[in-house]
């Protein structure tokens, strides 16, 4: 549980809440409105590691054009597309009733 804390409590006390950071975070407040956030260390730098883990998950996805994010998908509709043994016929009907079934929207997927 997070502690909240008055800064002019932290000055008197500061050891004391400095041990217990181990186990939780403390806001400090200053006139009533929060001012800081004390951190253990060891929070503090998984928290940065994520952050930056995050950061970096994110460059990644805005540097990948949008249509390279489904390539495999789209590489195996071209190749389902090409396929003239029929199995199309068959298959279709049954996954435009499921997309059908599972859209999101209200809006029709297909127009018969």
């Amino acid at each position: 549980m997070i502690q909240i804390l008055p800064v002019t409590d932290l000055r008197t006390n500061i050891t004391h809440y400095l041990e217990q950071l181990e186990e939780n975070p403390i806001v400090v407040t200053k006139r009533g409105r929060p001012c800081a956030v004390l951190l253990d260390y060891v929070q503090y730098q998984r928290l940065m590691e994520r952050l930056e883990n995050l950061r970096v998950r994110k460059e990644a996805q805005e540097k990948t054009p949008h249509h390279t994010k489904h390539k495999a998908a789209i590489r195996l509709l071209d190749e389902w597309m090409a396929d003239e043994s029929g199995y199309d016929e068959t298959v279709w009907p049954i996954v435009k009733q499921d997309l059908e079934e599972n859209r999101l929207s209200d809006r029709r997927a297909f127009v018969d």
